[in-house]
């Protein structure tokens, strides 16, 4: 059976829909990688309690690290422990050739636009 054959519900104090009120003690179900429902535990089972946290359902963290665009891997691997993988950053940035962060995009020359004072509407 696949992964999304098992229905997992996630129980926490506070659940954040996308579209609704908060729900306290809410409930999440997610089947393989997706939710199924938000505040009805569609598992069958009992939830797992996630106890004093806050679950942001459909919520996607699409940042990025456009300084590391070129890089042939990323840095450190699956897994480490952030302060490991900042100490990593680092080490990288300071082996850059002149000593300061590579950039894939290319910095935007600075401008100067003037400032008016004391302008009329009416002038």
């Amino acid at each position: 059976m696949t992964e999304a054959a098992h229905p997992l519900a996630l129980r926490a104090r506070l659940v954040f829909p996308v579209s609704a009120p908060p729900l306290p003690d809410g409930v999440v179900t997610i089947a393989g990688d997706r939710v199924v429902a938000v505040g009805e535990n569609l598992s069958g089972k009992p939830a797992t309690d996630l106890g004093d946290v806050a679950i942001l359902p459909g919520l996607v963290n699409p940042h990025t690290h456009l300084e590391f665009s070129q890089l042939a891997r990323p840095l450190g691997h699956p897994g480490m422990p952030l302060p490991q993988w900042i100490m990593e950053v680092v080490s990288y940035r300071r082996a850059a050739e002149d000593g300061r962060p590579r950039h894939s995009v290319p910095r935007v020359k600075r401008r100067s636009w003037p400032v008016y004072r004391n302008v009329s509407p009416t002038a």
